[in-house]
C-alpha cells in the first residue's frame, strides 16, 4: 500500500458563480478558455447564449445569481479547470461534484477515461 497523497478534483454546484470568475486564468492559461470555450459552444447551441458573455459581463440581460444562468457558467469555468490542471499535470485519483458540479465531474470522468 502506498502512503502516497491522493488528489480529488471536487466541483462544486451553484452559489460560488461571480460576474467575472475565471476571467484572470482566461488570458494567461489557454488551456483553461479552451475548456471554457468547449462548453460555451455547445451550451450556446442549445442555449441561444453565451455562458462567457454572461461571465465577462457582456450580456447584462442575464443574472447569473439565479440558477438557470448560474449553473451553466459555474459549469463552464469548471470545464476550464479540468483543462488547465492536467496541463499542469495534476491527475485526480477521485472526481466528485454537488448538484451542476456533477456535470462537470461526470464529464471530466469520461474525458480521462478515454485517455
Amino acid at each position: 500500500m502506498s502512503n502516497a497523497p491522493k488528489t480529488a478534483f471536487v466541483f462544486s454546484g451553484i452559489g460560488t458563480q461571480w460576474t467575472g470568475m475565471g476571467l484572470d486564468l482566461m488570458r494567461p492559461f489557454p488551456a483553461f478558455a479552451a475548456g471554457v470555450e468547449l462548453f460555451d459552444q455547445q451550451f450556446a447551441r442549445q442555449a441561444g447564449w453565451s455562458v462567457r458573455d454572461v461571465i465577462s459581463g457582456k450580456d447584462k440581460t442575464r443574472d447569473i445569481a439565479t440558477a438557470a444562468v448560474g449553473h451553466p457558467c459555474v459549469v463552464a469555468v469548471e470545464f476550464g479547470l479540468f483543462s488547465l490542471l492536467p496541463s499542469w499535470e495534476l491527475t485526480p485519483d477521485a472526481i466528485v461534484g454537488h448538484s451542476g458540479g456533477e456535470v462537470a465531474a461526470r464529464n471530466r470522468h469520461h474525458h480521462h477515461r478515454r485517455r
